[in-house]
């Protein structure tokens, strides 16, 4: 007997299945599908490249990080 299994990841708002790859419907940057792998790669490329978090408060706390550092080398 099968069923139907949701992905319970935040990350598959964000991404997709296509023709064995997985694209960021985003920026359509594909990743290898497999099993074995998490989802970490794909949260940290939608942070690292769109700033998207699970939690957008943590997001801006990191992008204020950034910036606060950004100004004191300058």
């Amino acid at each position: 007997m099968s069923r139907n299994v949701l992905p319970k990841s935040w990350v598959w708002n964000h991404f997709r299945k296509v023709k064995g790859q997985i694209q960021c419907t985003i920026c359509k940057r594909t990743y290898q599908a497999d099993k074995s792998a998490g989802t970490g790669n794909l949260s940290r490329h939608l942070f690292s490249e769109h700033n998207i978090s699970p939690d957008e408060r943590y997001a801006i706390g990191q992008l204020n990080q950034v910036t606060k550092a950004f100004i004191i080398c300058i």
